[in-house]
């Protein structure tokens, strides 16, 4: 009597995996490929993954030995110029090997058919281009910065928590959208009421200089009055560098991002002061308990 066998659950598992895989991947590998059943081997490998894992660790650490003012003549220097090509090789062999099992784009189950590969295959790329394109293009090298990211992928956990805030993003355009309207609100508002007054210095009237470069001074008699001597003068020097006014929509947001994060939001609110007065605060407090309310 022949008894019918039945296959172990490796093999379940394997036509599983192998489902909805290319034929013949790159055009030039079937599944019956040694070359290509090698590549399935060490893909479906958990030591594969982890020696990647490894790899990418330690590649980040010498991402983070490199300087500016590193000497290139120095062990530290040439210890990272010899690391980088070890880690290139090591994550291009990965991608041939991926590539190779699973095949490039066409099939579901394809490398670039899952959106993490992308990190991992743009990262190779601009990594080969960096090291063969010479000094011309030396601002690919800052690609490399993408590496530590791979390790989120390897990482299940990490892995969803990224996923998780990703697919969040498009619930969040309602509270961007209300956002953006009351930065714009407050930016139109404080166009409206110190445009071209965060320029307003104190000037003698004898030799036309600054004669109080500290201070802001107020055209009325709300704010700072200027000594006797000087008069208050609109637009003659920018306060902060000009990188602080409300001249227009723009510039505005830049200041209003500035005080919603508290950094040096007071400082704003003095020279404000000095401008028009004590009121001023309401504008400003009023834009930082907007910050604090918690849909924003």
């Amino acid at each position: 009597m022949v008894v019918n066998q039945v296959h172990p659950a490796g093999g379940e598992r394997s036509a599983g995996f192998h489902a909805g895989l290319d034929p013949r991947s790159l055009f030039i590998f079937k599944l019956q490929n040694p070359v290509r059943a090698v590549c399935l081997k060490i893909k479906q490998s958990v030591w594969f993954d982890g020696f990647i894992l490894l790899a990418i660790c330690i590649n980040s650490i010498f991402l983070a030995l490199d300087r500016y003012d590193l000497d290139p003549a120095s062990d530290t220097a040439q210890s990272i110029f010899y690391a980088e090509w070890v880690f290139l090789v090591i994550f291009a062999l990965e991608l041939v090997i991926k590539v190779i099992a699973l095949g490039l784009v066409l099939r579901p189950k394809s490398y670039l058919r899952d959106g993490w590969n992308w990190l991992d295959f743009l990262v190779v790329v601009f990594s080969i281009v960096s090291v063969f394109g010479g000094e011309n293009i030396s601002a690919v090298r800052m690609f490399r910065v993408l590496r530590p990211l791979r390790a989120v992928k390897k990482v299940p956990g990490m892995r969803i928590i990224v996923s998780a805030l990703i697919s969040s993003l498009p619930h969040l355009r309602d509270v961007a959208a209300l956002a953006f309207f009351l930065i714009s609100l407050f930016g139109i508002l404080g166009v409206q009421l110190y445009g071209g007054k965060f320029g307003n210095r104190c000037v003698d009237t004898v030799t036309g200089l600054i004669s109080d470069s500290s201070s802001l001074c107020s055209t009325t008699d709300n704010g700072y009055t200027c000594p006797s001597g000087s008069v208050c003068l609109m637009e003659v020097e920018a306060f902060n560098n000009g990188y602080t006014s409300f001249d227009n929509i723009l510039l505005s947001w830049v200041v209003i991002v500035q005080v919603i994060s508290l950094e040096g939001w007071s400082d704003v609110m003095f020279a404000a002061n000095q401008i028009d007065g004590s009121w001023n605060q309401l504008y400003f407090v009023t834009l930082v308990m907007v910050r604090t309310w918690k849909p924003l």
